[in-house]
């Protein structure tokens, strides 16, 4: 017979393997992507994606969230008077957005819809430059400009980057160089908001380096983070793309010459 406390400690083992079965290290430091995260309308992760400098500062970006504050910081996007926790920059840069807003940026990546949200962090260089996001959760609601401190009491609950376990997503703010360079595509599935009306608010919150005290005592210092909506413009290919494109255009023509010049010479060899 098995011995019954043995048989507790083996099902609370695997209880436990269970519950960090799905948690997440979206490592950004050495890697260019990692999915993570999901949510109660849909099991889908989000894509997070390393985004090389780009020219991204205040007035090239609409940032709708600045959260800033030293050790940990934390909050979410509102156009209430009194924000709660730590955002900044209201209310030009933290505000109130919509889903019709979130709308604009949608993407298509290998067959799949996707809301794109860029997060700029802006932190020391060196043994510094970690920064972890710790929690990030988005919510729809027919109310605007709250200003609650329950979080969970924001709306309906669309995306959860702890969703299938405690995850984070590991950023080097040194790979890019300051405030207004950009650091992260955010790709959030769209069939996460099914049901959700254009004019429903969209609050999106986040927690930062609550998991970073190990590898950076003194946590988030420095700048400010910075949420932004990337509305979906067609990019313009680099220029390496051109070349295939040229080199088939100089085939063809090389091709249209030679027989111009092969039917003249017909013409008058008759």
């Amino acid at each position: 017979m098995i011995n019954a406390k043995f048989t507790i400690a083996l099902l609370g083992a695997a209880a436990l393997l269970a519950t960090n079965a799905s948690a997440v290290v979206v490592d950004l430091e050495r890697n260019n992507e990692g999915t993570a995260g999901g949510g109660p309308t849909s099991e889908r992760m989000a894509l997070f994606q390393f985004t090389a400098q780009q020219p991204t500062g205040t007035g090239v970006i609409d940032p709708f969230l600045t959260i800033q504050a030293e050790g940990t910081e934390q909050g979410y996007n509102t156009s209430a008077e009194n924000p709660p926790f730590d955002v900044k920059r209201q209310p030009n840069f933290t505000r109130d957005i919509q889903f019709s807003d979130l709308q604009k940026t949608t993407v298509m990546l290998n067959g799949v819809s996707y809301f794109q949200i860029l997060l700029d962090v802006n932190e020391p260089n060196g043994a510094k430059s970690i920064i972890t996001l710790d929690e990030l959760q988005i919510y729809t609601s027919a109310q605007g400009s709250q200003s609650t401190t329950n979080v969970s009491s924001l709306g309906t609950l669309r995306y959860d980057l702890d969703f299938f376990g405690d995850s984070e997503v590991r950023i080097d703010a040194s790979r890019n160089s300051g405030s207004g360079s950009g650091d992260v595509n955010i790709f959030i599935p769209v069939e996460a908001f099914a049901g959700t009306a254009p004019s429903d608010y969209v609050y999106l919150y986040a927690l930062f380096s609550e998991g970073n005290l190990k590898m950076n005592p003194d946590g988030t210092q420095g700048g400010f983070e910075e949420f932004a909506l990337v509305q979906n413009i067609t990019p313009i290919p680099e220029l390496s793309s051109f070349f295939p494109i040229v080199g088939l255009m100089v085939a063809v023509g090389a091709t249209n010459v030679l027989r111009r010049r092969k039917a003249a010479q017909q013409t008058v060899a008759s």
